[in-house]
């Protein structure tokens, strides 16, 4: 194949609905083709990746990240029912996982390697991700998102710090 379009057929599924799909696995028609190609190459490979979901207005130009950290890193399965709808399965040992909402992808990186494998054109990072110490009996930290609200509190600066990384990717566990 020499580009990620040739791999891609429009195909109607079960439902009526016509999908991106790729090796069997359906997509939501609109979903970037290097995305779904990143993301098939990724599934053959049993490959671990950390995924970010945002949403951008229908320019691509303004890009808004979610500030959610369950659900983010795994592999990439597949559904079995007539549509095949691609997973993100946290271990060898898990069965099954949530659908990956692939139109909602902004960035991925491997865990392995700590390489982005995609991004939006108009990524520039899932930060900034800030500590803040409170004032308290016990001096909690809370980790500040790039909306500015407090995502978490923590009893000690070491697992604060622990979030961060992990938010913004420089990091996979915590």
């Amino acid at each position: 194949m020499n580009s990620a379009t040739e791999y891609i057929t429009t195909q109607r599924g079960p439902d009526g609905k016509d999908y991106a799909c790729a090796d069997g696995t359906f997509y939501p028609i609109g979903t970037d083709h290097h995305l779904i190609r990143t993301l098939e190459r990724a599934r053959e490979n049993k490959t671990r990746l950390r995924v970010w979901f945002g949403e951008y207005d229908e320019t691509g130009e303004k890009l808004r990240v979610f500030t959610i950290e369950n659900d983010t890193m795994g592999r990439i399965g597949r559904t079995t029912g007539p549509i095949k709808a691609p997973l993100l399965v946290y271990n060898a040992r898990s069965r099954g996982g949530p659908v990956l909402d692939a139109d909602m992808i902004v960035a991925i990186k491997a865990t392995k390697t700590g390489r982005y494998m995609w991004a939006h054109k108009h990524w520039a990072g899932p930060g900034p991700w800030t500590l803040k110490p409170i004032p308290s009996p016990g001096d909690t930290f809370a980790v500040i998102g790039p909306d500015n609200i407090a995502h978490a509190l923590h009893l000690t600066r070491d697992k604060a710090m622990g979030l961060i990384a992990y938010m913004m990717g420089w990091a996979f566990r915590y």
